[in-house]
């Protein structure tokens, strides 16, 4: 059942109680009510594009100048991406040697 559906039953059962949920809580904080359950999801509470300016930025620090033909771009970027593999192979690895 959709949610409208449901709220619209509800509603004719319990008009009072929906207003004063609607007016006391719903109104004023949906906000939060959407950030809650959007941060129980694949994000991981990023809402913002930091994990995207932060792989540019160490894309730029493995390339080292500004300009280049693609060839060596895309060179560049395996040998980052494999090295952040590896990264989190090792990572991996010693957490699974702790627990």
């Amino acid at each position: 059942m959709s949610f409208n559906k449901l709220i619209s039953r509800f509603s004719t059962l319990h008009s009072k109680a929906l207003e004063f949920v609607s007016t006391t809580w719903l109104d004023p904080y949906k906000e939060y009510f959407v950030s809650a359950w959007i941060d129980k999801f694949f994000h991981f509470g990023n809402s913002s594009t930091n994990r995207v300016e932060g792989g540019h930025s160490l894309l730029q620090k493995f390339l080292e100048v500004s300009i280049g033909n693609l060839t060596t771009i895309r060179k560049t970027f395996d040998q980052m991406i494999n090295l952040q593999y590896t990264d989190i192979k090792r990572s991996f690895g010693e957490s699974c040697i702790k627990n």
